[in-house]
């Protein structure tokens, strides 16, 4: 009898450490609304090296931080207004300030293009090409996926103010685009339990490892697209060239996003910031779509080293700016005070030149104004 019971203990044991199985239950769908929240510091997060021994992580210090909840609502395909150009997809979700379509048949969340505003005032709809896959199921312990994936944004050299300043006299320019190419390799490096501040998860953790380059062409007469930074003598291109990134995602079996995700600076291991699964029963959240545009007006604009932020009608409070590049990458975050009729200055020198968005956000985490701006060197 003794030995028996030590075989059920064993296997009992065995079984509340066992490596789960992300399947294809954890894609989102229509009509699926999940919460994520931001912790800047990164305070109590180990990157443990990767282990086939079942690891615990402890998160539990990490709370919402002002003015970065967001409320992620999962679309039908079929209702955005560039469903035309990706027939496949089936749902849309939030990508850089508009819609990203995406197919998830066959098990997987396929990326297939966005459709938004990529920061130069104007609406564009954006194929992957190729597309970009993110997550494979059904996903376990040790399994890898490698991608590659990129796309190309072409506007008028109006658009972006700088471009003049980068384009040598004497040189027309019939075109500008943005072109961006990215690989990248997944590994599922480790298991185990993770607490945060929401509860504990078994979770597979998933190692993302991605090298992007971010070129600015212009397109010239009789010559073609030419990479405007290997013109000799001009200076760096703004939020251009090559950009790693390391990325570490707990998964649970259950849940329609990574229970934590770990920025992980590639040249110090050290650890930048963690988005991760908020709940709305415990954190106040307010839809930013419910919330009209209080007005937000930014200038001198263009500006070289101090922007004026002006509101018209806003409650005296606590608030929080965030400046973001043209591709969507958060450059910084700002706690101000502000009230009805109140101006404050926004320090952007140390900006390298070229256009950028400002979006102002409540204690609760809503967007209440996005305004693009650009800045310009002397």
């Amino acid at each position: 009898m003794r030995i028996l019971l030590s075989f059920f203990f064993c296997l009992a044991f065995i079984s509340a450490h066992a490596q789960i199985t992300v399947t294809s239950s954890v894609l989102p769908a229509a009509g699926d609304q999940y919460f994520t929240a931001r912790d800047a510091t990164g305070l109590g997060a180990t990157v443990t090296p990767a282990s086939a021994t079942a690891q615990t992580w402890d998160f539990s210090a990490f709370v919402p931080l002002v003015g970065t909840v967001q409320q992620n609502d999962v679309q039908d395909a079929a209702t955005g207004a560039a469903i035309g150009d990706f027939p496949s997809a089936d749902i849309i979700v939030p990508f850089l300030g508009g819609d990203g379509y995406v197919d998830t048949d066959g098990g997987t969340f396929e990326a297939l293009g966005f459709n938004g505003d990529i920061g130069i005032g104007a609406v564009f709809t954006v194929p992957l090409i190729p597309t970009s896959t993110q997550l494979v199921t059904p996903l376990n312990m040790n399994d890898t996926y490698s991608d590659s994936y990129g796309f190309f944004v072409s506007f008028d050299p109006g658009d972006i103010p700088f471009l003049d300043s980068l384009i040598p006299a004497g040189i027309t320019v019939d075109s500008a685009r943005i072109n961006f190419s990215a690989t990248r390799n997944d590994v599922v490096d480790a298991h185990g339990s993770l607490t945060t501040h929401f509860g504990t998860y078994d979770v597979l953790r998933q190692e993302r490892y991605e090298i992007s380059n971010t070129l600015i062409e212009a397109k010239v007469p009789f010559i073609g697209w030419i990479d405007i930074s290997l013109i000799p003598g001009l200076p760096a291109i703004p939020f251009g060239g090559l950009d790693t990134t390391i990325t570490y995602e707990f998964r649970d079996a259950v849940h329609k996003a990574p229970i934590a995700s770990i920025d992980v600076d590639p040249a110090t291991n050290a650890i930048n910031s963690v988005t991760y699964l908020s709940d709305p029963s415990l954190t106040p959240v307010t839809s930013a779509g419910s919330i009209e545009p209080v007005g937000m007006s930014l200038y001198p604009n263009p500006v070289v080293s101090n922007l004026r932020l002006d509101v018209p009608s806003l409650d005296n409070g606590e608030y929080t700016v965030s400046i973001f590049n043209l591709i969507g990458k958060q450059i910084s975050d700002q706690r101000i005070t502000m009230s009805s009729g109140s101006s404050n200055e926004i320090d952007v020198k140390e900006l390298p030149q070229g256009t950028y968005l400002l979006s102002l956000r409540d204690d609760q985490g809503a967007i209440l104004d996005t305004r693009s701006f650009v800045v310009l060197k002397p």
